[in-house]
């Protein structure tokens, strides 16, 4: 089994070098025309054989080295970001433990909502829903001024690490 940290860069790759387009026109055609898996599989390899023949890599290598890197260590209690200086979070309690649950939910392939976000940083706290916006819009600006500009970013469903982020976690 591929570990999940390195399953988005694999997707991202396969995805730019059109393999996966592909294999679901492929596996509709089958669905369709009602193939064997015989007859599916063929065409999938000959397809592969083909592309493999005719598509240049580097677009999707060049796409994978710009991937941001980041290296978690020892529970978020230090952090490093493609190679920069590491950023140390030991004494930062609810910051530490909110890129822990990023990570986690990273891994997870999903974002968290302000709720979530809020939980993790301040566990057991009762917290009135403005203080924890708060709480929550100062944590994600500090993890960024902190050296995740760039990785860390906010979308309708939440906050999230860059899906393309190369995530290591000692």
């Amino acid at each position: 089994m591929i570990a999940t940290e390195h399953l988005t860069p694999v997707l991202e790759a396969l995805d730019l070098s059109g393999i996966l387009n592909t294999l679901d026109h492929r596996a509709r055609e089958a669905a369709e025309r009602k193939l064997s898996y015989e007859e599916f599989l063929y065409r999938v390899l000959h397809d592969a054989v083909a592309h493999r023949r005719a598509a240049d890599p580097a677009p999707a290598i060049a796409r994978l080295r710009a991937a941001p890197r980041l290296t978690v260590e020892d529970e978020a209690r230090r952090f490093e970001v493609g190679g920069r200086r590491p950023v140390d979070l030991s004494r930062r309690g609810p910051i530490r433990r909110i890129l822990v649950a990023l990570v986690q939910a990273h891994q997870a392939g999903r974002a968290l909502d302000v709720t979530e976000v809020v939980s993790a940083g301040w566990p057991g706290e009762i917290v009135p829903p403005d203080a924890g916006a708060t709480r929550v819009y100062t944590a994600i600006r500090t993890l960024r001024r902190l050296g995740l500009e760039g990785v860390l970013l906010t979308r309708d469903s939440g906050y999230l690490l860059d899906p393309r982020t190369v995530l290591h976690a000692a």
